[in-house]
């Protein structure tokens, strides 16, 4: 009988080759040394020890040592096991014996060689991939040329000494980085450095970018009368500069706050930065004038304990309970710990206690905090949603550009979103301004970097509008590394759907609307020359019935739901209206010709052959129809982390409602909804949710969703509502509006003013130019958008996606908006109340991409339902 070959030895080290090269090269040098030089192969096993430890080390910032003294330091912080310690240490002794022993150590160097490969497998499953599963440990095999064998592994020997020599000097240059003290920015000090005027925002930036480098060279000056001493002066160009707060071992500095230096001692002298007690975490915080307890106050259920739990600070307690109604919690807002604040108004909003606190991500310590360690507090995750540890790159990008805060501030249920371990496709609900897009652009990055680090792995992040999939293109190539972005498509679903048929070498024309009407008019006249149904029934029945539920012939018309549909039809009533839709296929396939759903339809099942990608994120999932949906799922192997779907049917303004899960994409067990507004005030929120009252909302998945519970996080001003006699008298009340905004220093491009059509739109976009302001029409093409200095004028539609700081919107009256329903509507009612539900939804968008302050001016009657 024939003996089969033995198959080829595998390094025992090779699975760690992807993410600890070096170690895996030394314990294949311990391998060929086993037989040949027993006692180098035990030395390389000491230094594959130091090298793991090295690695260790500079994860948790722990400064290089002696190997014994930084295995004992590893072990005191728990870094490492006791049996991983006693490996370590076994290990490090026979290397060190080695180095003068003369002994042959062939069996000893074995058994170290075991020991090593269990090291190196619990080092991988505790710190790197706990998916990692390493073979079972193999004795290598005597090599076959023990003479050629061993002049290799001295060239490899010295190879490797002079890789390590490099390693170790990247370590000690991260090590004296690492001795230096941290620098880490607040919030509100990168969004005062982004208001600066050009002329001092850059000097400023460069200045702070020099301290950030090497903040031991700068000179601080300490404050006079201030309640905390840790806050410093740190003096910048032009009579501007930054309070920094020094930690007690001088090992964290914190940039809190950036301006004018005459208003630096007036803001510092009531604020304090300390590492809370109760949860770890560095919080910035303020002393408001002190106020009586109430009686009865707003949050008098809250016992003192849950207000600790919640993040305030024992000092503030008192101030908490001064408070009598929401408004004056809102005004304590600027006090409070971020956190806090954010806990309190959910709670007063009649959220329960713990939801609250486990929404904000918050839980007491599980170690007795130390006050002094702002280190280990840096890294709480409440620290980092108010500071930030900027790279390298991320600064440059300051220098050159404002920073978008979203890019490095994360909310606690935004960053639990992103970074979810999901098994199947995922569902984040939110509001207008909660940050559903921001948590899909980290979760981009969060899956190329970490959950599908497979360069062959591609992904698809999609939306309903060119606009919108612009501004995500933007948005990653600040976000990702070229090399990242590469593996992300970011396009339209019908430009995916073009490409995929393409690709198949089937080549179509799209039908125009004047060749579709063409169409149509030619089927009811042949088919319908009585006249039993109006066009547009038939438009809508086939937009919303057939094309929706892939209806393919007259049998599976019969079947089709139409649910929705007002106009009750008899099983004959269908079998005529059917031959009026072959009749319309027909004069389609006569010209060449496919509508929307037809190329959908097709590149769903090339899709579903060979899903050309691993995962889909998908913006506004509300706007998509079942047609749409069922691509969407075709895009994705069903695996885990395979669809990521953000929406809000408050926003939908395009396509009849429709569930998940009847186009076969289960969320169950995986959703998720945002409820803290960053972007919109209170006041100009509760205007926009006026606009809906009364109102039903499905959740995108058969259920119902409500606003209920979301909140935003300023208070503001109440928006502008005014009608005008004339038209021309409305138009210079926009006028003045605009100006008003730009001589308080409101920058033109965050002013938009925006109206229900191109055609309602020009009289005001002529009325602004004729003012002497140079204007941009977000139609227009994105270069000419993108012009710093122009105010911005847009369709209501058209503002999907876009967020301003001031906002008119204008020809807010009857018979504009909502507007008239086109002339082919048919009379049925539940198609006229869907006509005026998109409209009203189509307002909430409107008015939500207002950040600061909303006008609404019209001529004439304000519409009763829009302008109130």
């Amino acid at each position: 009988m024939q003996q089969r070959p033995a198959e080829p030895f595998v390094s025992n080290f090779a699975f760690l080759a992807p993410t600890l090269p070096a170690v895996a090269e030394l314990g294949l040098f311990a391998e060929r040394y086993l037989v040949t030089d027993p006692n180098s192969a035990l030395y390389k096993l000491r230094l594959l020890v130091e090298e793991l430890a090295r690695h260790l080390a500079l994860r948790h910032g722990i400064p290089p040592a002696h190997l014994f003294d930084l295995l004992k330091e590893l072990r005191r912080r728990r870094h490492l096991t006791q049996r991983a310690a006693d490996l370590c240490h076994d290990l490090r002794r026979a290397g060190n014996r080695a180095v003068h022993d003369v002994r042959d150590q062939r069996g000893a160097a074995l058994l170290h060689l075991r020991s090593a490969h269990e090291l190196c497998a619990w080092y991988v499953a505790a710190h790197v991939d706990p998916q990692v599963r390493p073979a079972p440990f193999r004795p290598p095999p005597p090599p076959p040329d023990p003479a050629g064998d061993l002049a290799r592994a001295h060239e490899e020997q010295r190879s490797l000494a002079a890789r390590l020599a490099a390693l170790e000097a990247a370590g000690e240059a991260e090590a004296r980085r690492r001795a230096q003290p941290r620098v880490l920015f607040s919030q509100t000090a990168l969004a005062q450095l982004d208001a600066l005027a050009e002329p001092l925002r850059t000097p400023l930036g460069t200045a702070l970018g020099r301290y950030r480098d090497d903040p031991d060279a700068a000179v601080l000056r300490a404050f006079d009368q201030v309640a905390d001493g840790k806050f410093r002066c740190l003096l910048l160009d032009g009579g501007h500069c930054a309070v920094v707060a020094v930690s007690p071992h001088h090992d964290v500095h914190l940039v809190s706050w950036l301006g004018a230096t005459d208003d630096a001692q007036r803001w510092v002298r009531g604020r304090r930065v300390e590492v809370n007690a109760v949860l770890g975490s560095i919080q910035l915080y303020g002393e408001p004038p002190p106020a009586a307890p109430a009686a009865h106050g707003l949050l008098a259920a809250v016992s003192d304990d849950d207000l600790l739990r919640c993040g305030v600070p024992p000092l503030l307690v008192p101030a908490v309970r001064a408070l009598r109604r929401p408004e004056e919690l809102v005004g304590l807002g600027s006090y409070l710990p971020q956190e806090a604040a954010d806990v309190l108004t959910a709670v007063a909003d009649g959220q329960p206690l713990e939801a609250a606190i486990a929404e904000a991500g918050l839980r007491r310590a599980r170690l007795a905090v130390d006050p002094a360690d702002f280190d280990t507090a840096a890294g709480h995750q409440a620290t980092q949603r108010a500071f930030a540890e900027l790279d390298d790159r991320t600064f440059e990008e300051i220098l050159q550009a404002p920073i978008e805060q979203w890019r490095v501030f994360l909310h606690p249920s935004q960053a639990k979103v992103v970074r979810a371990r999901a098994q199947g496709p995922v569902r984040v609900l939110g509001g207008a301004g909660t940050g559903k897009t921001v948590a899909l652009l980290h979760r981009v990055r969060f899956l190329v970097r970490e959950e599908l680090p497979d360069p062959a792995d591609r992904l698809l992040v999609t939306t309903y509008s060119r606009t919108l999939a612009s501004a995500l293109r933007r948005h990653l190539q600040v976000l990702l590394r070229p090399d990242e972005l590469e593996r992300v498509t970011v396009s339209t679903l019908h430009a995916v759907a073009r490409r995929l048929l393409n690709g198949a070498g089937r080549r179509f024309g799209v039908v125009s609307e004047a060749t579709r009407d063409a169409c149509w008019d030619a089927a009811i006249a042949r088919e319908d020359p009585q006249g039993a149904h109006p066009k547009a029934f038939y438009l809508e029945e086939w937009d919303l019935v057939v094309q929706s539920q892939g209806v393919a012939d007259q049998t599976g018309y019969f079947a089709a739901s139409r649910q929705g549909r007002g106009t009750s039809l008899t099983r004959r009533d269908r079998a005529a209206i059917w031959r009026v839709f072959a009749a319309y296929r027909a004069e389609l396939a006569a010209r060449d010709r496919l509508e929307w759903s037809d190329v959908l339809h097709e590149a769903r099942q090339l899709a579903a052959a060979a899903p050309p990608f691993r995962a889909v994120l998908v913006d506004e999932v509300q706007d998509f129809g079942a047609v749409e949906l069922r691509l969407l799922r075709a895009l994705a192997p069903r695996a885990p982390a395979d669809l990521f779907l953000v929406g809000d049917a408050h926003q939908r303004i395009y396509k009849l409602g429709t569930t998940l899960a009847g186009c076969g994409i289960d969320i169950r067990g995986r959703s998720t909804r945002l409820k803290v507004n960053y972007r919109t005030t209170q006041r100009i929120s509760a205007f926009a949710f006026g606009v809906l009252a009364g109102a039903s909302f499905d959740d995108l998945d058969g259920g119902v969703d409500t606003l209920q519970g979301y909140r935003s996080l300023r208070e503001g001003r109440a928006p502008e509502v005014r009608a005008f006699a004339a038209a021309d008298e409305e138009q210079a009340a926009v006028v003045a509006r605009v100006r008003a905004w730009l001589a308080a220093g409101v920058a033109p491009e965050a002013i938009c003013v925006a109206a229900r059509t191109a055609y309602v739109l020009r009289p005001y976009r002529e009325a602004l130019e004729q003012a002497g302001m140079r204007v941009v029409h977000l139609e227009d093409d994105e270069d000419e958008v993108r012009a710093p200095d122009a105010v911005r004028v847009s369709t209501m539609h058209r503002l999907k996606g876009t967020e301003f700081s001031r906002v008119v919107l204008a020809g807010v009256q009857e018979g504009v908006f909502p507007l008239p329903p086109p002339k082919l509507r048919t009379a049925d009612e539940a198609a006229l109340e869907d006509f005026l539900h998109q409209e009203r939804c189509l307002m909430y968008v409107a008015s939500t991409r207002a950040r600061d302050e909303l006008a609404v001016t019209g001529t004439g009657r304000m519409s009763p339902h829009w302008g109130r």
